[in-house]
């Protein structure tokens, strides 16, 4: 019996579809055969299915508008409802809900003229009005489609293996398969998409429901882009009803989009016990070993019920009767691998999946330039069996099948080569490498002074090359220092810890064109008797000790509260001094430090149990002028979870300066931030940037107040508005800011974004809109870096060029995920995938991810170059636990590639990894 849907519908109450009763459908074209099938999926309570109906054939392209009405006849009408046995459905008399299985076919010889193509529609009127998720469902059609009919002369579309329609019992999460099989070998990509009632017409969503979220915040909804498996993972207490899907199966030839077929369906959710959990359903993962074509393959079978056998059909001819069986397939090809389980019960269920064996083969090569402009390319690919073919693509309208080809480049520039080898079992490999012909590289460099003991200045002196760069600066090791901002051209990096680091900058000009320069550099914090100290309280008590400690220092404080002095040293380890105060009030507290004849104190505000005021003046236009109007925000440090920033207040001031007040402000770490922003109805609103205390554009550069670290009070924290210098012009620059990790795609609303020149002057700002979109328009043409701003992540700025020729760059799109903002990487999410890591980085030969997964699954990685073009490509399952991937990196050129890790079940993790030689 099919895998289709349970008896449980009962459970919803449901004695009656709308109209048509129709639950879900689903067609394809075969080619092979000249046959149009078209199968429909109607519950039995309903009338029965006609003996014919009428399908759409819709010419395309040459043939535009000539459209063809093609009568299917009913070939086959049985229930496909997996009841468990002993219980009788309304499809043989019985009260139980059924589903009924109607399949049609009709023979069309379709004959194509050149540029010609069509694709076949179906639909009727109308939708089961009980469909929750769908705006007025029963008043849009049931619709499916199925296209391209005719690419490079006759195309079998895609056909889906397994029933569609699925039952799921409230609470519980299930795994389905939609895989589909493709006669020609066309590559099928699997994805949610819209419920339509016509060719381009998607019917809307209620409130709280989308394409990405179908069933509502109760349900993730999720299918595997490859594999087509679908994944219904419950989130809470689910509610019961009928919720419309829509799966796109996308075809690819050669990399080319060639259609697309739309199976729409129902999933019902119904209020059941576990003991009464979907008794027929089964469905299987399955992994390949890093080889590629050996697989195993592990049953998911259905809760409460015992399995009395199993039986896989590998596709190649090859059974097994194994719970857990492992095979090994001899060439490359598509395998429909289908396993049926018979539960002691009766009852009998399949499922189907595409598995597509690799075997291991590995481009490489190297070159040499021998001419002007003349290169000349050395294969070295690997492989176990003996490769058979070469294809060389060098991106100047040029290809060559030759082992070892030389090729002369006309005009000068960055040519991404890729070589494509294949062996004998037809797996293949790919590798693109960023050639650079008549360019002249660019040459990192930098310099550096110490502002004080622990911190550091650097600047950027890097030349040659074609400007504006993109920078990108690393310390190691990292766990002793920090940088204010890693991509700026001169950043300032602070360290904890006296010892010697490496200093990395890398830089990629605007062709591409990379270069690095690391230099050591020795930070030697002395342990003078400088008496800085840290505290913490605890209702009416508090512990202080000196943060920079010498075992050689005498320590004395002083509470503030005229109880006695206590001392402590020289001691081996910082020492603790506990106090108890009787009164709330803020104390200045002081601590001596006397090391020989070095003798030096520190005083801090101590506030026990009461606030302190955070107030001071916001200086914007020239003092006399139009008073300026103004939102204030307070914004507290909290030191858990590696350090958070959270606006915690704001109020609206006014005035010329503007005066604010945070009064009686308390916290455990008493650190914040302010910021101000001037109002729309401001005089100076486009001129003047919002700006951290005192005067920074950026988190990352702005003034602590830090109230335990401040001399005694009162003592004002003003704000200086930063303006921005845009000489105006016929520019425009826009863009789409959308949040990544688990929100994928969401709008990113009410973002401050600031355009800077390539020297980090400010020139304006604007803010996202609900959508996420923003604009700046009146710009002079130039190189700039749009940098959004969100406190707390760091932002890796966008470089945009306008000229003359392109005045309008409306294509600025920027993914935030949980600690960054970068620009998005086509295919790319942003962090989510915990515990990942990437050492050594930057590397000259090879380095390791590693991360701990939760739960076990596929892993996909991908790495990118510069110019966003994919260069290596792997996949392998992996169990829960510690998941190591080491790769070598020899052969790519120097640069800066991203590297995308998509773990299944787990989540993604996009990182920078700096290549060096």
């Amino acid at each position: 019996m099919k895998n289709f849907i349970s008896f449980f519908l009962l459970l919803l109450g449901i004695t009656s579809l709308h109209a048509s009763h129709i639950v879900a459908g689903d067609i394809y074209y075969d080619c092979a055969n000249s046959e149009i099938v078209y199968t429909e999926y109607s519950d039995c309570s309903g009338l029965l299915p006609p003996t014919s109906l009428a399908v759409t054939i819709e010419g395309l392209g040459t043939c535009a508008g000539q459209n063809t009405m093609v009568t299917l006849t009913q070939v086959s009408s049985l229930e496909v409802t997996p009841i468990c046995p002993g219980t009788t459905t309304q499809c043989n008399g019985g009260a139980a809900y059924g589903v009924r299985e109607t399949k049609y076919v009709a023979n069309v010889v379709l004959t194509f003229l050149p540029g010609c193509n069509a694709r076949v529609v179906y639909s009727h009127c109308c939708r089961n009005a009980s469909v929750m998720n769908l705006s007025n469902a029963n008043m849009s059609n049931f619709f499916v489609i199925t296209d391209s009919l005719s690419v490079n002369g006759c195309n079998s579309t895609p056909k889906f293996l397994n029933d569609p329609v699925i039952a799921l019992c409230a609470g519980q999460s299930m795994t389905f398969s939609q895989a589909a099989t493709e006669a020609d070998g066309d590559v099928l990509v699997y994805s949610l998409g819209n419920n339509l009632s016509a060719v381009g017409s998607a019917i809307s969503y209620n409130l709280g429901y989308s394409t990405a979220s179908p069933m509502g915040a109760n349900w993730n909804v999720s299918i595997n882009a490859n594999t087509g498996k679908m994944s219904f993972t419950s989130a809470g207490t689910n509610a019961v009803g009928n919720y419309a899907l829509a799966i796109n199966v996308d075809e690819y030839r050669n990399g080319v989009h060639i259609g697309r077929t739309v199976r729409d369906m129902q999933v019902m959710v119904a209020n059941c016990a576990s003991s009464n959990y979907n008794c027929c359903h089964v469905d299987y993962s399955f992994a390949n070993y890093p080889n590629g074509n050996i697989f195993t393959f592990t049953p998911i079978t259905a809760a409460g019920s015992t399995v009395a056998s199993y039986n896989w059909d590998f596709g190649d001819g090859n059974t097994s009767t194994l719970a857990n069986p492992t095979h090994t397939y001899g060439i490359s090809a598509n395998y429909n691998v289908t396993l049926t389980v018979t539960y002691t019960s009766g009852c009998s269920t399949s499922v189907s999946y595409i598995i597509i064996p690799s075997f291991p083969v590995t481009a490489n090569y190297t070159y040499t330039q021998t001419g002007t402009n003349t290169f000349s390319f050395t294969d070295m690919s690997t492989s176990l069996n003996p490769i058979t073919g070469w294809l060389w693509l060098f991106n100047n309208g040029n290809s060559s099948q030759v082992q070892n080809p030389t090729q002369t480049f006309t005009t000068p520039g960055i040519y991404p080569v890729c070589l494509i080898v294949m062996n004998s079992t037809g797996a293949s490999d790919t590798l693109c490498q960023d050639i650079a012909v008549g360019l002249v590289p660019p040459v990192a460099s930098f310099t550096y002074n110490n502002v004080n003991a622990n911190t550091v200045q650097f600047t950027n002196t890097s030349t040659g090359g074609t400007a504006p760069y993109i920078y990108t600066w690393s310390v190691t090791p990292n766990t002793s220092a920090s940088i204010n901002n890693p991509f700026a051209g001169n950043p300032i990096m602070t360290f904890t810890s006296s010892g010697t680091y490496t200093v990395c900058l890398d830089i990629v000009d605007i062709n591409g064109m990379p270069d690095n320069s690391c230099q050591s550099i020795v930070i030697n914090i002395p342990p003078a008797c400088d008496p800085l100290f840290s505290f913490t309280t605890n209702g009416m008590s508090a512990d202080f000790t000196p943060t920079n400690f010498s075992s050689t220092t005498v320590y004395t404080i002083d509470y503030g509260d005229g109880s006695p002095t206590a001392s402590a040293g020289p001691v081996s380890a910082p020492p603790i001094f506990s106090h108890t105060y009787t009164t709330n009030s803020v104390y200045t507290a002081c601590m001596t430090a006397t090391n020989g004849t070095c003798v030096q104190d520190t005083c801090f505000n101590v506030a026990i149990n009461v606030g302190v005021d955070i107030d001071g003046y916001i200086y914007s236009a020239a003092a006399g002028g139009t008073p300026d109007s103004f939102i204030v925000y307070l914004i507290e440090y909290t030191n858990t979870g590696g350090g958070t920033l959270t606006k915690v207040d704001s109020q609206y001031v006014n005035g010329n300066p503007a005066y604010y007040n945070f009064p009686n402000v308390n916290s455990a770490t008493m650190i914040f931030h302010t910021k101000a922003a001037m109002t729309s109805n401001s005089t100076n609103y486009a001129t003047y940037i919002p700006t951290y205390h005192d005067s920074s554009l950026v988190w990352a550069n702005s003034t602590p107040i830090c109230i335990p670290c401040m001399p005694p009070l009162p003592a004002t924290f003003d704000i200086y508005m930063q303006t921005g210098v845009n000489p105006g012009g016929p520019g425009f620059i826009g863009g789409l800011i959308s949040l990544g990790a688990n929100k994928t795609g969401d709008p990113a609303q009410a973002i401050e974004v600031m355009l800077w020149d390539m020297n980090d002057n400010p020139i304006t700002y604007t803010y996202t809109d609900m959508s996420g979109n923003f604009g700046i328009s009146n710009l002079a043409y130039g190189t700039y870096k749009v940098y959004p701003e969100v406190i707390g992540l760091v932002t890796e700025p966008y470089i945009v060029t306008i000229d003359g020729t392109n005045p309008t760059f409306n294509g600025v799109d920027m993914t935030m995920g949980d600690s960054l903002i970068a620009p998005t990487v086509v295919g790319v999410e942003m962090p989510s995938l915990p515990s990942a890591v990437l050492y050594p980085n930057p590397t000259a030969d090879q380095f390791t991810f590693q991360a701990e997964l939760a739960h076990s699954g596929m892993i996909h990685i991908e790495m990118y170059n510069a110019m966003g073009q994919k260069v290596y490509a792997f996949e392998e399952f992996a169990n829960m636990g510690k998941y190591t991937h080491k790769m070598t990196v020899e052969n790519r050129a120097a640069g800066i590639y991203t590297l995308k890790v998509s773990a299944e079940n787990n989540g993604t993790q996009n990182m920078k990894i700096v290549v060096n030689r």
